[in-house]
């Protein structure tokens, strides 16, 4: 569990942004560039909420552009973090000249890596917290049924009153939260920041969120599926090793881990599409305002300045 925390750490808010029907590529290109401002700040003596505020804030801007580029000009996320990707991954090389910064601060090293709380190492607590938090936030708030509804069936989501281009904007922003969280773990574990952290994690985690039951097409996911999931990428890594296949090799199961995955999940799916939109007609009634004004339009007819 504790090798694979920063990519369950990222797979859950990517489940969140598959859910709502979008997909972010660029979320393992924010690892190395908020791995690095942590790594300055702290060098700076800046302290350790400068740190990791800084590193955090970054992620978090890195969604709010790729969310806003999608929604205000409807160009597919694929697209546009697929751009975001290729910005990230020269930055990360470029912002110290690809040069390996040393993190020797004890606090920092053992909140995001190598302290424990009792008998638990703190990358469990990271691990089951991050899990625990998003699955109650997909599961059981209005948020979470906001995302699934906007991933199920956007215009239905509309209709009923929800703002989906905020609700995109928003997972996106989470999205890049957690690749910024995930640089700060990889920092707290390897005690350095260099521009080759994350280089892998775009397979594993997407490997991840599919494995564990997030359907593509939007509208149906698990955070606990992926944290699951995570562990078992985790696994199966650890077995290509022993078995001595090189990086590459490594590279090409975990691809066809993918390929499989979302064949075994695109088969069922078809099966319950009727009972699929049965469900979405009783979601956009609960949702719909109840109270509106004689001869007022329909919620959400007009749309807002980000309602996707």
């Amino acid at each position: 569990m504790e090798t694979t925390t920063a990519v369950t750490v990222m797979a859950v808010p990517l489940v969140f942004v598959v859910c709502s029907g979008e997909i972010d590529l660029s979320f393992a290109t924010v690892v190395p560039v908020s791995a690095y401002i942590a790594a300055i700040m702290l060098q700076d003596h800046r302290g350790i909420i400068v740190a990791i505020l800084a590193s955090v804030g970054f992620g978090a801007a890195v969604g709010l552009i790729n969310g806003a580029v999608t929604v205000w000009f409807q160009i597919p996320s694929f697209v546009v973090t697929l751009g975001m990707l290729g910005v990230l991954q020269g930055y990360s090389e470029a912002i110290t000249n690809s040069a390996t910064l040393t993190v020797t601060n004890k606090t920092f090293l053992a909140i995001f890596g190598q302290g424990h709380v009792g008998p638990i190492p703190v990358l469990v607590i990271w691990s089951v917290g991050v899990a625990a938090v998003g699955g109650l936030i997909l599961t059981a708030t209005a948020t979470g049924r906001h995302v699934l509804a906007t991933g199920a069936s956007k215009d239905a989501a509309r209709f009923s009153g929800i703002k989906t281009g905020r609700v995109k904007i928003l997972v996106l922003m989470f999205s890049g939260i957690g690749g910024a969280l995930g640089g700060l773990i990889y920092v707290g574990q390897f005690t350095a920041a260099t521009f080759t952290l994350g280089s892998s994690d775009l397979l594993n985690v997407l490997a991840a969120v599919i494995v564990g039951g997030t359907a593509l097409a939007g509208g149906q996911g698990s955070v606990v599926g992926a944290l699951i999931g995570s562990w078992l990428i985790g696994l199966i890594g650890n077995a290509l090793i022993i078995l001595g296949l090189a990086n590459p090799e490594q590279l090409m199961v975990r691809g066809l881990i993918i390929i499989l995955a979302v064949i075994l999940s695109s088969r069922p799916r078809g099966r319950r599409s009727g009972a699929l939109g049965s469900r979405l007609a009783g979601l956009a009634r609960v949702l719909r305002p109840s109270a509106a004004p004689a001869g007022s339009p329909p919620a959400g007819g007009a749309k807002d300045s980000v309602s996707g």
